[in-house]
């Protein structure tokens, strides 16, 4: 098995993985750290025209943790691949959209970003990035996303960690005709911080 100090640098994602102990003793916890796949880089036209999504009715048991319960995100996923979509939003027992298998969903309305309320999702760092961003332009508010109000709301996006900030085009069937001006407000406010903040270190 390769160690870490072995693999090429590069754009390669890890998985980091805390074992507890059983007795609940933590200074008998693992920490395991493996590297999953290179990054994956998305095509220039769909931070400008934007995505296609679908929905999976399911949400994930505890939202606040990222764990190896992966089966039925595995399961929209699949879905979503096969329907030539970037992602599944998870919609719950509400009718409300949460998030995708593996990135936050965010609505635009007006001057405010809705996001769905903290408890229901992973609070992804780039979602924590975004929502500080964008403070002198919009306001955040947490609340929920009913997937039957839909086109009450004037863009939508997603992000994480390897998908940045990406307009959405379509939901399943549901074509928006949106120039994503106010996303791509957001992709510039987000590309500012990551070069002066991260890319400078």
């Amino acid at each position: 098995m390769k160690k870490l100090a072995d693999i090429n640098e590069g754009n390669i994602l890890y998985r980091i993985l805390l074992i507890g102990n059983a007795e609940g003793d933590s200074s008998k916890a693992k920490l395991y750290i493996f590297a999953v796949g290179n990054l994956t880089f998305y095509p220039d036209k769909l931070y400008k025209r934007g995505t296609k999504v679908i929905t999976y009715n399911g949400e994930r048991r505890i939202p606040q943790s990222k764990s190896k319960d992966l089966l039925m995100s595995f399961l929209a996923y699949r879905q979503a691949v096969q329907t030539d979509s970037i992602d599944a939003l998870l919609v719950d027992n509400k009718g409300n959209i949460r998030e995708g298998t593996r990135s936050n969903f965010f609505a635009i309305k007006g001057e405010e970003i809705i996001v769905p309320p903290p408890g229901l999702v992973l609070e992804g760092i780039t979602k924590k990035i975004i929502c500080d961003v964008v403070n002198n332009n919009f306001r955040i508010q947490e609340e929920n996303i009913p997937f039957r109000d839909i086109h009450q709301y004037e863009e939508f996006f997603i992000s994480s960690t390897s998908i940045n900030v990406m307009p959405i085009k379509q939901i399943n069937d549901i074509v928006f005709n949106s120039s994503f001006e106010k996303t791509h407000l957001i992709q510039g406010l987000y590309k500012k911080f990551y070069d002066e903040e991260i890319l400078k270190k």
